[in-house]
């Protein structure tokens, strides 16, 4: 559509008095200024044009509700936006705002204001006067700091500020006593103003990629929170105060340089998901043991070398991460993990597995790759959901028959030990759709392999046998 359709498309919409108007995706590089007639209009999309700038004549559409200006290439607004009496919704994202006029603050109805992915670096102090404003949208522009004014949108439950140049937050953002979700995610932000403690309500905070060394002890006075993400900052220490968030659900701390979790962490009894990988945690405190509600929890990537006892109470735990430690043993108490469904130690130091390994009975993958394994338990078999397991690059030369009587395993990794042949009982594995085998000394394997009725994939490259030495007549079931 060319400006010319457009034109008839508004004058038909004015003939009619109509309420909607739809122009979005037509090429437009121009909103003909006769927009001014649809004075009926409640909601206009001109999403995804090519308009640079808005007709002062738009002010005229007092009765406009829904405004969607998103994907265009505006580089400003119009004062006359400040005459859109009724508007309650104005999407402004990904266009090329430098700036807002003043005249912004003149839309005392707006509930939703959409100004992500512009150009922006100062906003108008009349910004505050947006008193209905319920959702602010800023993130990724290039701000360096807030208005003061901020602190007077008393309806704001959402104030999204990602990805900016903020180095500090104004103490006025303490005001916002209706805010339920603050997004700051990577900025420049070092403190946060103790003022933030009268937000009580606030459930969501999202800190990552800032440049926090210590987490600010305010944060323990959000007793509300439910979900806390610093990941990627440069934290070393978090304060015993965090143990007073006992509504948190979820915490995330990974990428930082922690070296120990404080014993209060314990405290957070409505915990169900920890990340703690990429950071430099060398023990756990036993009061981890506390966090019933725990489902998941990551810890790869540490330099962690055991594992405290008490992980054993974690009995609603579901997946859980240690890759790349320094773990030589695990502890018997892991067998009491009823529920768990991952377990990854792939990058750790163990030659051996305890025999209570074999009461996971909820788990379905396991993966043990690069590890110094010598040998499995014999308990290993009954593993009965176990779908997947990943044991190449130990040093293994034999395996248990009681892998026989895993009848759910599809995959099973075998790269890069000492094997010299396989035992009978992988014939069993009716399940069985790959087994890998590449990079062992195998001299031979079952016969019986050929008839696994589900296996696709029989790789044994890297070995001295290949399967036409094996089987003459060997193809995969089809």
């Amino acid at each position: 559509m060319n400006e010319e359709a457009a034109l008839q498309a508004i004058r038909s919409v004015a003939s009619r008095r109509g309420s909607e108007l739809d122009l979005s995706g037509r090429n437009l590089t121009e909103l003909p200024p006769e927009i001014g007639y649809c004075t009926k209009l409640q909601e206009l999309d001109l999403d995804g044009n090519q308009l640079v700038r808005l007709p002062a004549e738009l002010g005229r559409l007092t009765n406009l509700r829904v405004l969607h200006v998103g994907r265009n290439r505006l580089s400003e607004l119009p004062p006359e936006i400040g005459g859109l009496a009724s508007l309650e919704d104005l999407l402004l994202f990904d266009n090329r705002l430098r700036a807002l006029p003043p005249e912004i603050g003149r839309l005392t109805s707006l509930r939703e204001l959409y100004l992500e992915d512009n150009e922006l670096s100062v906003l108008p102090r009349e910004i505050g006067h947006l008193a209905s404003l319920e959702l602010l949208r800023l993130n990724g522009n290039q701000l360096a700091e807030l208005p003061p004014t901020i602190g007077r949108l008393a309806s704001l439950i959402e104030l999204c500020l990602e990805n900016n140049g903020l180095s500090s937050l104004p103490r006025e953002i303490g005001k916002l006593g209706s805010l339920e979700g603050l997004e700051l995610e990577g900025n420049e932000l070092s403190e946060l103003p103790e003022e933030m403690e009268t937000l009580t309500g606030l459930e969501d905070l999202f800190l990552d990629g800032n440049r926090f060394e210590v987490l600010p002890a305010v944060v323990g006075q959000l007793t509300g929170l439910t979900w806390l993400s610093l990941g990627n900052n440069s934290l070393v220490r978090l304060p015993a105060e965090v143990g007073q968030l006992d509504e948190l659900e979820h915490l995330d701390l990974r990428d930082n340089r922690l070296e120990e979790v404080p014993a209060e962490i314990g405290g957070l009894s409505s915990l169900e998901e920890l990340d703690l990988g990429g950071n430099r945690l060398a023990w756990l405190p036993s009061e981890l043991g506390r966090l019933t509600s725990l489902e998941m929890l990551f810890l790869k990537d540490n330099r962690l070398r055991e594992l405290p006892p008490t992980i054993g109470q974690l009995t609603q735990l579901r997946w859980l991460h240690l890759d790349e430690n320094r773990l030589s043993a695990l502890p018997p108490e892991l067998g009491r993990l009823e529920e768990l469904e991952w377990l990854r130690l792939g990058g750790n130091r163990l030659t051996r597995l305890p025999g209570e390994i074999g009461s996971l009975a909820s788990l379905e993958s396991l993966r043990l790759d690069g590890n110094r394994l010598i040998e499995l338990p014999a308990e290993i078999g009954s593993l009965g959901k176990l779908e997947e397991l990943r044991l190449d690059g130990n040093q293994l030369a034999q395996l248990p028959p009681e892998l026989g009587a895993l009848a759910s395993l599809l995959e099973l990794h075998v790269r890069k030990n000492r094997l010299t042949e396989g035992p009978e009982e992988l014939c069993q594995l009716t399940s069985l759709y790959a087994l890998h085998l590449e990079g062992n000394p195998l001299t031979q394997l079952p016969e019986g392999l050929k008839s696994l009725p589900k296996l696709e994939t029989l790789d044994i490259d890297g070995t001295p046998l290949s399967l036409e030495m094996l089987y003459d007549d060997f193809s995969p079931p089809a």
